[in-house]
């Protein structure tokens, strides 16, 4: 695994939802990871760390950066929508 998937990953992790606007927000940020990836082919995972940040504050910035209201309202529909399937079990 390369280094940006690697990081892409550890980021995908530990976002508490993963729904269009968290894939949109990786996607744009995997295309900085590329153009830096360019300008610095043998870049590596703690480089990439060094220069974006920790995947964690990566999250933490996302979220804050979140409108409150709308993440608390795609929080509380996929805990409905995870209760539903687990009733189905």
């Amino acid at each position: 695994m390369n280094n940006i998937k690697k990081y892409i990953k550890n980021i995908w992790t530990i976002m508490p939802m993963h729904t269009k606007k968290e894939k949109f927000y990786l996607n744009e940020l995997k295309k900085h990871l590329n153009e830096y990836l360019d300008d610095h082919p043998q870049c590596s995972y703690d480089d990439i760390v060094q220069q974006f940040g920790e995947p964690k504050d990566i999250v933490v910035e996302y979220i804050q950066n979140s409108d409150e209201n709308d993440l608390i309202k795609r929080m509380k529909l996929n805990q409905l929508y995870k209760n539903f399937l687990f009733s189905f079990q």
